[in-house]
């Protein structure tokens, strides 16, 4: 919520916008911002987590379909301007902003992926497709806003290949069905 405990600000993941909700004796929807690529474009950029600065003029957004974070101008509230994008490790999650307003904390929950050469210890409990989350600490004062959109839109393009791990030839197929017993 803002520091008059007047708006807050709410993450609509499925349909990629921020929504500005006025906390009168009747709350409702008075505002937002879309956070899809560009008009019309496809859904997917999932916000999920929210901080906004103390004196309520940035909110950050984390976006994670597409592993960035938004920064957004958030000083009119009915009004919301997106101003650029800080790319962050996979899937980030959560986020919290320093006492001081110049340090973000960005939980990333697939952080650097599957690591293939870990192999579990099935006793302790700890499979070995495990997924380390990692947590980020960006210095907000050194992010040149242009210069990390364009690092977080080309990161984004980059599409990797990857076969699907099936068997070229398939020599069975079983198919099991239990119908009702009654």
């Amino acid at each position: 919520t803002t520091a008059d405990a007047a708006y807050a600000f709410v993450a609509m993941t499925n349909v990629d916008r921020i929504a500005t909700v006025a906390l009168g004796a009747t709350p409702h929807v008075v505002g937002g911002t879309e956070l899809r690529l560009f008009d019309r474009g496809p859904y997917g950029t999932q916000p999920t987590a929210l901080a906004l600065s103390r004196d309520a003029s940035r909110l950050y957004v984390a976006l994670t379909g597409l592993n960035a974070i938004a920064v957004i101008d958030a000083r009119d509230p009915l009004h919301l301007h997106r101003l650029g994008l800080i790319p962050t490790g996979w899937a980030p999650s959560a986020l919290a902003l320093g006492a001081d307003d110049r340090t973000l904390y960005v939980a990333n929950q697939n952080g650097l992926g599957h690591d293939t050469d870990f192999v579990g210890n099935p006793a302790a409990g700890i499979e070995a497709g495990a997924v380390w989350s990692t947590l980020q600490r960006i210095d907000l004062a050194g992010v040149k806003l242009a210069d990390s959109t364009r690092a977080a839109l080309g990161a984004a393009r980059n599409v990797v290949a990857v076969p699907p791990a099936m068997p070229r030839v398939l020599h069975n197929v079983v198919l099991i069905v239990e119908g009702d017993k009654n």
